[in-house]
């Protein structure tokens, strides 16, 4: 019962805090928007369990599959993936933030908001810089939910043959 009441207080303290930042000062960055940012970042790996191979699902923004298999790559190169997501609702979603397990793995979307019943794309770029087989986790949070939905990515970087 803790352990819910601490991810519910952990989840609505990132909305709240993605909320706050957007409403403020426009595009100008400084290192308090950049504390800000570290500190939504840390409190939505806080709320998800970054590391194990569950992923978290919602019926109101839906991702076209639950992981993305990127298969072998060669060290030092990056590979490129994408991933669906669907408006459920009958309200328009914006998602507000996507956090990684990795700072190998990045993850680009628009900012618009999706309308009901359409989809966007997430793009997935991840950067092969260590060898040996890889699982890494992507959470999204949006603005019609307070807990993060998320998926993995799994894959081997291999010695490069030259």
């Amino acid at each position: 019962m803790f352990y819910q009441n601490k991810n519910i207080i952990v989840s609505i303290s990132v909305v709240f805090s993605v909320c706050l930042f957007t409403a403020s000062c426009g595009n100008r960055h400084n290192s308090a928007t950049d504390e800000l940012m570290q500190a939504n970042e840390l409190a939505l790996e806080q709320s998800v369990d970054m590391y194990n191979d569950k992923t978290e699902t919602d019926n109101l923004l839906v991702l076209d599959r639950a992981e993305i298999d990127l298969g072998d790559l060669p060290l030092g190169e990056e590979r490129e993936a994408k991933i669906s997501a669907t408006n459920n609702t009958d309200k328009s979603i914006v998602i507000l933030t996507a956090a990684t397990s990795c700072s190998c793995t990045k993850v680009e979307w628009s900012k618009k908001p999706i309308l009901a019943g359409e989809s966007t794309d997430l793009v997935v770029k991840f950067a092969a810089e260590t060898e040996g087989v890889f699982f890494k986790k992507v959470a999204i949070t949006h603005s019609a939910a307070s807990r993060p939905i998320s998926f993995t990515i799994r894959g081997a970087v291999i010695k490069n043959e030259n």
